[in-house]
């Protein structure tokens, strides 16, 4: 997402989810929160199912978000959560338990930079001019 937007004109807000397991299939989740900003009115999927993304492959999500306030404004919170099925017990009464984990969301510039840094939910806004 840009750094900066201007007052009532859309930006994109892009995601890119990435299966780096050599083996395993991913089963992710994506949940938008646009209720903990207020200052965005927000054009995409808010909550829903990923298509499976096999092993090496990618899926890329994109929201348009509209700034309805200027100032520094904090960006809708994404939640990704990857839900594999997990086999428990050891007998022939086994059960299938689906076992969810939350996926890390990794900010590609910094990234490159050789940084290893998460976003954390208080450092994601931009500034909107009027």
């Amino acid at each position: 997402m840009p750094p900066a937007a201007n007052l009532h004109v859309p930006v994109s807000l892009t995601l890119t989810v990435r299966n780096y397991h050599p083996s395993r299939s991913a089963n992710v989740t994506a949940q938008l929160d646009p209720a903990a900003s207020g200052g965005f009115v927000v054009a995409g999927l808010r909550s829903g199912r990923l298509p499976l993304l096999m092993p090496k492959t990618e899926e890329k999500l994109t929201w348009r978000l509209i700034p309805v306030e200027c100032g520094h404004v904090r960006i809708p919170c994404v939640t990704l959560t990857d839900s594999r099925g997990t086999f428990t017990g050891t007998n022939a009464d086994t059960e299938l338990e689906m076992k969810g984990e939350s996926v890390k969301i990794i900010h590609v510039w910094l990234h490159q930079q050789g940084e290893q840094v998460e976003l954390s939910k208080d450092r994601q806004t931009i500034l909107v001019l009027p």
